[in-house]
């Protein structure tokens, strides 16, 4: 039912346009990624004209919690106008579950790619008997955080990258494993988490901030999954703002 909100969402996106789209989609609470910053989605999408560009996307990999309340999607999206060449990327949005029973978008943060987007031939497939371990007693305040605390520890993707790790960073193709993320993060980053939540079982979780690398700088949002005990980045996407 994840799989399927997003290709619900795209679809709607094809056939009206991307504001009606994402102020469907979009939870009242949604976090998205503008000029200013992080910003609240409704809000944002709500001040803007009905974009003549066409926006469409499909989901390559996804994941969700044990409890079935949070989630996340990845794939390749391309925006069309008339008159200009094409944009590509990849797409990173975070899901909750609503109390009606429909999923909404918690937090959505891309990045740009210059040409059509493909999945790549060594994409970690997930196997569903390496899943995540929710704690055996989960006090969501607790859980939130030491997710938080987790962000904020100086540590490198050697400790912190789960196995089927992928990393988005705009201009490059999506870096898929352990490996291919670290070679995929810039010299000297620092990153300032704003916030998070987690999933009530305690097993997924997601963070975004601020990040700045010399004299770049822009947002990231990572989704974190609890492995035997341990925090892992399962996705990472950021985008550049600023050089």
């Amino acid at each position: 039912t994840l799989v399927q909100s997003e290709r619900d969402f795209s679809a709607l996106s094809d056939r009206t346009d991307t504001r009606t789209a994402f102020l469907a989609f979009l939870a009242e609470d949604g976090i998205v990624f503008g000029n200013d910053g992080a910003t609240n989605g409704k809000t944002f999408w709500q001040a803007l004209a009905t974009p003549a560009s066409k926006l469409i996307w499909r989901p390559v990999y996804a994941g969700i919690a044990a409890s079935g309340d949070l989630g996340f999607t990845t794939g390749p999206f391309e925006n069309t106008r008339a008159g200009a060449p094409p944009r590509y990327g990849w797409y990173a949005s975070v899901w909750r579950l609503q109390s009606d029973g429909s999923w909404k978008v918690v937090c959505d943060l891309g990045a740009s790619v210059k040409r059509p987007a493909t999945e790549p031939a060594d994409w970690a497939k997930p196997d569903p008997a390496a899943g995540s371990t929710p704690p055996a007693k989960h006090d969501p305040a607790r859980s939130r955080e030491a997710l938080m605390a987790r962000e904020r520890e100086p540590a490198s993707y050697e400790t912190l990258a789960a196995p089927d790790i992928v990393v988005l960073r705009d201009d490059v193709e999506p870096a898929v494993g352990p490996a291919a993320a670290i070679a995929a993060i810039p010299g000297g980053l620092r990153r300032e988490p704003v916030a998070g939540d987690v999933s009530s079982a305690g097993d997924l979780g997601y963070v975004y901030g601020k990040y700045k690398a010399g004299e770049a700088s822009g947002w990231y949002m990572r989704v974190w999954r609890r492995d035997a005990d341990a925090w892992r980045v399962v996705l990472e996407s950021m985008h550049q703002t600023s050089r």
